[in-house]
């Protein structure tokens, strides 16, 4: 494991605990294409980078919200290929006491195709820099997707993991790797496992990265060559990941 990476992960002997369970849980899951997965990241790593940390004697307030759970995610895909991401502070997150929290979300404007973000709306935005791109009053409502704070930190978290492992594995690579080693490829879905626990499982989307070869004929069905998924088991409460599981699924041809 990277140095880098280490700090992601929940030691081995503290982690030890944990079991996968199959199938994933029903209640409370949600899954987003990649292509919207991908926007949140886009607009989150502006919004609050990584690593953000208050500045010294700062008190627990200013602490909390410079964190990435307390935040909820609303996106759209809106027109002409971009996507709107909101972040707004949860109902009754980073509560101290002291008077209500300000208004201190905002809003992008996200092209996924080209990994850039078009625009950005927020109290702090200049008047000059605002006027330049046109937001709607508000997102639209068809396909708006609303992740709760600690769901989309542990997206983040998992992703940021996810892509690291698809780029180490795409020198050489052949045209099904390459399309396998975009986020967009890939269907995201998140659901509460337990207290403190988030699993994320990225399953390739076979529309858009559809495989290769001929099928082979087992018990009466045309099956392809398997697809792999991965699951990640977050710790919410510390933002690390406790375990990583891989398994298979069949492609049938209908």
């Amino acid at each position: 494991m990277a140095k880098n990476q280490s700090v992601r992960y929940v030691p081995p002997e503290e982690a030890a605990w944990y079991r996968f369970k199959h199938p994933l849980p029903e209640q409370g899951r949600q899954t987003l294409p990649g292509s919207i997965s991908i926007a949140i990241r886009l607009a989150m790593e502006h919004f609050l980078p990584r690593n953000t940390s208050a500045p010294p004697g700062a008190d627990a307030v200013d602490i909390c919200i410079r964190q990435r759970q307390p935040w909820d995610v609303e996106a759209a895909p809106w027109k002409e290929g971009v996507t709107l991401v909101r972040f707004v502070l949860g109902p009754g997150a980073c509560q101290w006491g002291g008077a209500p929290l300000l208004d201190m979300g905002a809003t992008y404007a996200v092209d996924v195709h080209n990994g850039r973000i078009v625009s950005s709306q927020s109290p702090l935005t200049p008047p000059e820099e605002a006027a330049r791109f046109q937001f709607p009053p508000d997102l639209p409502r068809q396909n708006l997707r609303h992740i709760e704070g600690n769901m989309a930190a542990a997206i983040e978290l998992a992703m940021d993991d996810f892509l690291a492992l698809k780029a180490s594995a795409t020198a050489g690579a052949s045209l099904e790797q390459e399309c396998l080693s975009r986020l967009t490829a890939y269907d995201v879905t998140v659901v509460p496992e337990s207290e403190g626990v988030m699993l994320v499982r990225f399953d390739v989307n076979d529309e858009v990265c559809p495989p290769p070869g001929t099928p082979d004929i087992v018990e009466g069905q045309k099956v392809l060559s398997p697809a792999f998924i991965t699951t990640y088991a977050i710790d919410i409460r510390t933002m690390r990941i406790l375990g990583i599981n891989l398994t298979t699924r069949q492609r049938i041809v209908e």
